[in-house]
């Protein structure tokens, strides 16, 4: 892995079949957003856990320091187009790729401590970002691509864990969506989990 990165963001998506048909890609559409904000966002598009090892290694290789998952969730974890991974397996999968980097999930309920826990952790993850409820395909569209379009005009070189939540809030208040953020502490060596909702 590269031992610096740049704050660009490397999008990896994976759609049920169905989607696929009709054309639905969030992910895509979020690289495109991305481009017109002077970003230049990786996409790659995968179907299997094998396709998801071989796209870790480009990500690990890019030098980029932000990946975006956009797949849908199931209980207990994440699916691809065609096979399912626990968030254990994922954890497992994303932890030798993810030192130093943050993870943003959009999936429903993607987001939890079985998959955060050793991410931030073990794998000192700086961060683990996503819906911690269902959401809505089209409102995670939209608030994704105004999270990043924020974050980016806060600081167009690094994020700060204190201005993802800040960035995060009127977001989740406006689309009434729950959000969790898993993040390092730098100073214990621990990690610390919030909660950003409507409230």
């Amino acid at each position: 892995m590269a031992l610096s990165s740049v704050a660009e963001v490397f999008i990896v998506e994976s759609n049920q079949l169905k989607d696929e048909q009709a054309g639905d890609r969030e992910g895509f559409a979020l690289a495109e957003i991305l481009s017109l904000c002077g970003k230049k966002p990786q996409y790659r598009y995968i179907r299997t856990k094998r396709e998801l090892f071989a796209i870790l290694n480009q990500f690990s290789s890019s030098g980029y320091r932000y990946l975006h998952l956009a797949c849908h969730g199931v209980s207990g974890g994440l699916a691809l187009s065609l096979e399912d991974l626990s968030f254990r397996a994922l954890a497992r999968i994303l932890a030798p790729h993810m030192r130093r980097r943050r993870l943003f999930v959009s999936a429903c309920e993607g987001v939890c401590r079985e998959l955060a826990f050793p991410l931030v952790k073990n794998a000192k993850c700086h961060s683990v970002v996503g819906p911690q409820r269902d959401i809505l395909f089209s409102d995670s569209a939209v608030v994704w691509a105004a999270f990043y379009t924020l974050m980016f005009k806060i600081d167009d070189s690094s994020m700060r864990t204190i201005d993802i939540v800040e960035t995060l809030k009127p977001l989740c208040r406006l689309f009434r969506v729950q959000f969790g953020v898993y993040f390092h502490e730098k100073s214990s060596e621990s990690y610390s989990f919030l909660k950003v909702d409507a409230s």
